[in-house]
């Protein structure tokens, strides 16, 4: 045994020289054992110092991890868009409160699942998951975020909502996840739609149609009152004031008075004949806009 120490300890030509059995090289073969014994001892003492700290950052990092994915929520789940983000194989991962309210389905329902996986749960809403598949492969396909209208349907209730699809890829350009954000614009499309219909309405009108605000600017006027009064560009007209366009009109500034009183006034004119004016209040004390019917 000695002589294996001998030879691992010292070099081979100094081995030569010492006897087993010599004192001082028995004291340097227990000095080198405690040595060796003693890095072991510092070795495993490191180790287990370095896999203590290294459990500790795991610990920290998780729990980040969970602080910073506790954030996202907690910011998706308060903003008034719609949030879904579904990952690489198209499986919903999440969807925040306005959007759970708006497909009228809590966290078990939808997640990990896919957008086929859904239709066949939930079969009443196949027309508009058929067009998210449509418009999440074209998300993909163009690489980049796109924007298109699409349509909700729940029996006889229907939501039109403006979406934004953005994809990420991993590094080696794998799907990796679709964000997709969307608004509610039902009620401001329908109104435009309104308001459309209506001014088609007025400028179809046999009779002259204008509208001024409180401060008796134009602010619309159909193609009859603008044929009538030799308007050829009816940009020209707006914001001006009525008497700046009409300025007969200054005679019967005392009735235009009236009609500031919230009353409706019937005006007889030379120039134009009768003139319905009337008032909108719109719950204010004054009328906010007048409309003004130029009677043939």
């Amino acid at each position: 045994m000695l002589a294996k120490l001998k030879s691992f300890f010292l070099p081979k030509s100094y081995c030569e020289t010492i006897d087993d059995n010599d004192d001082a090289f028995k004291q340097h073969i227990a000095f080198e054992k405690d040595r060796l014994e003693g890095s072991l001892q510092l070795l495993k003492k490191t180790t287990d110092e370095v896999s203590v700290a290294a459990v500790n950052a795991a610990v920290v990092l998780e729990q980040q991890l969970r602080d910073i994915e506790r954030r996202f929520y907690s910011i998706i789940d308060i903003i008034d868009d719609l949030v879904i983000v579904k990952d690489g194989d198209g499986r919903w991962k999440t969807l925040n409160k306005v959007g759970q309210e708006l497909f009228g389905w809590y966290h078990g329902e939808y997640y990990n699942k896919t957008d086929h996986e859904l239709i066949a749960l939930f079969p009443q809403m196949k027309d508009t998951l058929s067009q998210c598949i449509l418009t999440d492969n074209a998300a993909w396909d163009l690489g980049k975020s796109n924007r298109d209208e699409e349509y909700i349907t729940f029996g006889n209730s229907h939501r039109i909502l403006d979406i934004i699809k953005t994809p990420a890829f991993n590094a080696d350009g794998t799907r990796k996840e679709l964000i997709i954000v969307g608004r509610d614009m039902t009620e401001i499309i329908e109104k435009q739609r309104r308001n459309k219909a209506c001014f088609h309405a007025m400028n179809s009108a046999s009779d002259g149609i204008v509208i001024i605000d409180s401060k008796a600017r134009i602010v619309f006027s159909n193609d009859e009152f603008n044929r009538r009064f030799g308007i050829n560009d009816y940009e020209k007209i707006l914001n001006k004031k009525m008497i700046d366009v009409l300025p007969w009109l200054a005679r019967y500034d005392d009735i235009w008075q009236q009609a500031r009183q919230n009353k409706s006034i019937k005006i007889a004119t030379e120039e134009a004949g009768d003139i319905l004016v009337m008032p909108m209040m719109n719950g204010l004390p004054k009328p906010i806009y007048f409309i003004c019917t130029f009677k043939k």
